[in-house]
């Protein structure tokens, strides 16, 4: 057991060395303002893709996910085709989902703007390819903790330096009291020509990852197979990045994860999760944050807009009309490719189911549907904790109130959440 456990550590090396590396390169470039070309990191990334068993890929890939807000998005491009030449089997449930949206894409081309190009669609297809390969596959022999644990190294690690940046350029003050809700710190800041090449979320986006993360965590240490002070490091960090999102959804689905936790824990961790979060809120309260922040929220329950929930009814009710009017947008939607300039409306859409209908039609719905209900139909052999598919249910509500497809990385904390629902799973 010993030597089994020194030769896997021996073949992780190379992983970590590349992890550190890209890590390190991350820092420099988006804390410190290094000039790196984004290709170093396509190259760097494309290089342990060629070299790479098939597991290692796995997990490199699942690594780049909450990364690729702010890299190369080509590199989701290298991972796809990476991931198919060297996976010893792959399923129709992985690569036909992905020819019928592909294919519906192409159909929706005509009418898009002239600054849409080949190389939006490449990278729309490599996104969604990536999505429906960890949907719709089988990994027998790979990690479910490892995957996890990478997902929410990668993705705080994400969170950090948003985080970071929004003090850097807007600072502390405005961090507190919801100065940068409704668009991006880097907007705001007069650095839109650096969303490309670093890290860049809105602060729903933000607010998404973050409770995903949190979700995940609450599954415990010992079945994410993490060390004590990551475990708390991340789960800590991850709940500050929700806090200073301001999301009321955020909000919403704290309290929701709260309860459902404590209701779904048995025995001496149930006490233990109860006192955790005590000390988390105390922490919290006896923090020098806790006034700017508890008026901020309370200013975002109080605005007008929470009736419309900022506008997102009207979007709602308007983008079905458009739908609803257009029986070829009933049948093969729109495309996610400028949907908005192709309806001639200022808005995007603010709910994931919608933007699934929308873009695809009823094709495209019934398509992306059959990959999830596939996926947890190869469940009905295990026993499955109720718990296990709390973080699936976090990230599908939050989902209604933002987007699924477009930006395209939103897809991939369902990935993360449908992986959780096996993690504490068991054969019959």
């Amino acid at each position: 057991m010993n030597t089994l456990h020194c030769v896997k550590e021996k073949h992780d090396k190379p992983f970590y060395y590349m992890a550190v590396l890209m890590a390190l390169l991350f820092v420099l470039r988006d804390c410190f303002s290094f000039n790196i070309s984004q290709f170093i990191f396509l190259g760097l990334s494309s290089l342990f893709f060629l070299i790479s068993h098939y597991d290692r890929c796995v997990y490199l890939t699942i690594c780049a996910l909450p990364l690729l807000c702010g890299m190369q998005g080509f590199i989701a491009t290298v991972a796809l085709i990476m991931l198919f030449v060297k996976a010893p089997k792959v399923n129709v449930w992985q690569w036909v989902p992905l020819l019928i949206i592909s294919t519906l894409e192409i159909l929706n081309w005509g009418g898009v703007s002239k600054d849409s190009s080949i190389k939006e669609y490449i990278l729309l297809c490599s996104f969604v390819g990536l999505f429906f390969f960890f949907t719709g596959g089988v990994f027998e022999n790979i990690s479910k903790a490892k995957m996890l644990r990478y997902y929410i190294y990668s993705s705080s690690f994400v969170l950090f330096l948003v985080v970071y940046r929004s003090i850097l350029y807007l600072g502390i003050d405005a961090l507190l009291t919801a100065g940068f809700r409704g668009t991006n710190v880097m907007e705001m800041a007069g650095l839109e020509s650096d969303m490309q090449t670093h890290f860049a979320l809105n602060a729903n986006s933000q607010a998404f990852f973050s409770i995903v993360n949190i979700a995940i965590l609450l599954l415990g240490q010992n079945k994410l197979e993490m060390k004590r002070i990551p475990y708390y490091l991340v789960f800590i960090f991850s709940f500050i990045a929700g806090i200073v999102s301001f999301s009321r959804t955020w909000l919403f689905l704290i309290l929701f994860l709260c309860i459902v936790s404590i209701i779904l824990t048995k025995g001496k961790k149930r006490l233990a999760l109860i006192v955790s979060f005590l000390v988390l809120i105390a922490g919290f309260m006896a923090s020098g944050f806790a006034d700017p922040i508890i008026d901020s929220f309370t200013g975002r329950f109080e605005d007008g807009s929470l009736e419309t929930g900022s506008g997102r009814t009207e979007i709602f009710a308007h983008y079905n009309k458009l739908w609803m009017d257009d029986p070829v947008k009933i049948l093969v939607g729109t495309g996610s490719i400028d949907y908005a300039y192709k309806s001639h409306y200022d808005h995007s859409i603010h709910n994931g189911i919608q933007q699934v209908y929308y873009c695809y039609g009823v094709l495209g719905f019934f398509c992306l549907l059959s990959v999830f209900l596939h996926y947890f139909r190869r469940t009905r052999n295990k026993r499955v904790s109720w718990l296990s598919m709390v973080p699936f249910t976090v990230c599908f509500l939050f989902d209604q109130s933002i987007q699924f497809i477009n930006p395209h990385f939103l897809m991939f904390p369902f990935i993360a959440s449908m992986f959780a629902s096996e993690l504490n799973s068991s054969e019959l």
